[in-house]
């Protein structure tokens, strides 16, 4: 899950440059030759709004299945940011009628009012209640001496009457707390107390009123380098009433246990990682009697059983992984959707986001499998192989890491969504959506296949991750129970029927992004959030979208019949290029082109399709044009006393360039005109990494080259 940690600000000033900050790394302010910095007197930051329209958008399949769904009303925070955070994660209060969504680039905690929103001819525009939770617990957080770096989640009580907020620690290797607030019938937060958590709690969840559970993910962001910390991993068990907390790790497993279960153990300085460091707990799903919470370990490819009375974990169970003999799957960024198996190819699920669903005696784990490396410092356990492709895809580094399985390449994520039914013996996988994903959004979107988050170029995650599912959640509309998977990269959220498990069946596909621009629209949603029904009786998802900045709020409509079967093909093996329409040819077609575009550097072109220009007949479909592609920079980096200076040939057309910078897991983004670019007041001795791309704008509409190659350097 993509987080931006200890974010301080993010300046994205129009024209001139972009700066993003993060807490003791130490960036500064830097002009790049031929720009000028602007900031308002006081140094706040100036946010920027998507552009949205407010024109509602429908599910694919309307009319066609169980359940139709609507775009209907959106809270836009006004705060688009390419790198994401800008809003993160949503939690619905059906007391007070509230939704509460975090945003880390701002800070803020933003209440809207949810149920009261009707349904009009135009997307209801609604607005929001920032909260700043730094300022809401300086006082408590002064008392004991903790320093505020970021909040990550939030969760609502099944009661209503509190609000907890995962608040991280300034420094990446201390203790985080979790603030509990009193929900307000007006949506105020009050009288917050704190509760300590463990390392980087990054999910917060309710397992009954009084008990609340942390995922603290003890990520060793410093890279494993001599003076560095790599933080315990742990399960924070708090009880409000006792006001107690307890942080519940995974030191009764050892390295040898972990790679009989087929789990990824990672490796550092040649040494396999011990468990109670190497795990990092990311999402947690908790049982309907609050007994039991299972927690996704995305990086080892697992999820963990945490008996929640006892304070102990049970067991760990490896996700499983997508066999690309079997299933197809795009890798080529060739501007079209080809599937293809591939032997001694599989991808490590890795789930981000997990949910429970409960039937017929029988507990389920749904996991929505994004996939994730480590990259911390100079420490990457990310690999590229041209070994199937012909051209680069990304795999893990097998010298980074143990227990891959024997003769494969492994890629990150499995571009889909699993069912597992718990079992005392582990987890049995039911179902797999395999090549869905993939192949529904190149149908529905067939020029945008594959495009990233901050782009529109078709195909580019191809190589990398695919769509990359990011979370989970359910809810039983009607007579049916429906699983709602949001994609990061394209966007949107899929729907499927699983109120039989073991036959889960898609259903429907919205996506409100606009293709109009890079980012426009609601653009990679992170947290979602279904509400049974609001005051008009209306069953709704929410979808907090990281890169927008939006809420979007979709009304969902059962259909009671049985005859609802056309839900579109999922052969997981179907490549999607019939490209030929068969007709009946009673006389000598006279072909004509319609539908022919040029491609530009903005949107891609297309042959067109023939026609009979007598009889009308499509004879043939077109195929889609690249777009145009800017070259992609060539860079040098020189490294001098606490600062690096980064220079590059000007490419042809472009309008400027982004420079990102990091030595932790976030870049931090520049923009200049020029060909040179100075960072100062860095700090010295780190490895810094550095990469460059070039822009061509015009209106609202930009164009980007491939990232030049990584540099790395050591600031003197």
């Amino acid at each position: 899950m993509r987080r931006i940690k200890n974010f301080v600000f993010s300046v994205i000033l129009a024209g001139s440059m972009i700066l993003q900050s993060t807490a003791g790394v130490g960036f500064q302010t830097v002009m790049a030759e031929g720009t000028v910095g602007e900031y308002q007197a006081d140094d706040t930051p100036v946010y920027v709004p998507v552009t949205a329209s407010d024109k509602k958008v429908t599910g694919v399949n309307n009319g066609k299945s169980s359940l139709d769904v609507e775009l209907s009303a959106r809270h836009n925070s006004g705060a688009l940011c390419a790198d994401g955070g800008s809003l993160e994660i949503v939690e619905y209060n059906g007391v007070n009628g509230f939704a509460y969504a975090v945003s880390g680039l701002k800070g803020k905690v933003i209440a809207t009012k949810i149920s009261d929103v009707k349904s009009e001819d135009t997307v209801a525009d609604i607005p929001g209640v920032e909260y700043d939770v730094k300022e809401l617990v300086a006082q408590k957080a002064e008392e004991e001496g903790f320093v505020y770096g970021d909040t990550t989640s939030v969760a609502i009580s099944p009661d209503g009457t509190k609000l907890a907020a995962a608040i991280q620690h300034a420094d990446y290797d201390k203790a985080g707390v979790v603030a509990v607030f009193t929900c307000e019938e007006d949506g105020t937060l009050t009288d917050p107390k704190l509760y300590t958590a463990g390392v980087q709690p990054d999910m917060v969840t309710f397992a009954d009123n009084n008990i609340l559970l942390t995922a603290d993910e003890g990520e060793p962001r410093m890279g494993y380098g001599a003076g560095t910390t790599d933080p315990k991993g742990t399960v924070s068990i708090i009880n409000i009433q006792e006001n107690s907390s307890t942080q519940v790790g995974f030191e009764d497993f050892t390295v040898e246990e972990l790679i009989a279960e087929n789990i990824i153990v990672g490796v550092a300085n040649g040494a396999n990682i011990a468990p109670e460091t190497d795990l990092e707990p990311e999402y947690i799903a908790v049982s309907s009697d609050g007994s039991k919470a299972y927690v996704s370990l995305q990086e080892a490819n697992a999820i963990g059983v945490v008996d929640i009375v006892a304070k102990k974990i049970t067991g760990i169970y490896s996700a499983g992984y997508e066999d690309y003999s079997q299933v197809g799957v795009d890798l080529v960024e060739d501007s079209a959707y080809k599937a293809q198996t591939y032997e001694n190819l599989v991808g490590a699920r890795m789930p981000d986001g997990i949910t429970i669903y409960e039937s017929g005696g029988k507990t389920y784990i749904l996991t929505a499998n994004e996939g994730d490396s480590r990259e911390w410092g100079d420490y990457v356990n990310e690999a590229k192989t041209k070994e199937f492709t012909g051209e680069n895809i990304r795999i893990l580094d097998s010298t980074k890491c143990a227990r891959l399985p024997e003769g494969k390449s492994v890629m990150f994520g499995g571009r889909g969504f699993t069912v597992f039914e718990v079992t005392e013996k582990g987890l049995v996988e039911v179902y797999d959506s395999g090549n869905d994903f993939e192949k529904i959004t190149a149908e529905v979107f067939p020029n945008y296949f594959n495009c990233s988050n901050d782009d529109i170029d078709i195909d580019s995650r191809s190589p990398k991750k695919g769509p990359e599912p990011e979370n989970v959640t359910v809810g039983t509309v009607g007579e049916k129970t429906y699983a709602f998977i949001a994609l990061e990269r394209i966007g949107g959220i899929m729907i499927y029927d699983i109120t039989d498990a073991e036959n889960t069946s898609y259903v429907n596909y919205i996506n409100s992004r606009e293709f109009d621009s890079e980012i426009q629209g609601d653009v990679s949603p992170e947290g979602l959030s279904f509400v049974s029904s609001n005051d008009a009786g209306k069953p709704l998802i929410l979808a907090a979208c990281e890169v927008s900045g939006t809420l979007p709020v979709y009304e969902l409509s059962f259909n009671d019949t049985n005859n609802n079967t056309d839900n579109g093909n999922t052969d997981n093996n179907n490549t999607g290029n019939d490209s030929q329409v068969k007709e009946p040819v009673s006389h000598k077609h006279s072909p004509t082109v319609s539908k022919k575009k040029s491609a530009t550097y903005f949107v891609a072109g297309y042959t067109g399709d023939i026609y009979c220009k007598d009889c009308g007949v499509l004879i043939s479909k077109g195929k889609s044009i690249a777009k145009k592609k800017l070259k992609k920079p060539v860079i040098k980096v020189k490294a001098k006393k606490k600062m690096l200076t980064v220079t590059y040939k000007k490419v042809r057309k472009a309008t400027f360039y982004q420079v990102k910078v990091k030595t932790g897991k976030k870049w931090k983004t520049y923009r200049t005109k020029a060909g040179k670019i100075t960072i100062k007041k860095l700090k010295r001795g780190k490895l810094y990494q550095v990469k460059v791309r070039a822009v061509r704008q015009a209106g609202k509409k930009k164009a980007y080259s491939k990232y030049s190659k990584v540099k790395k350097v050591r600031v003197k």
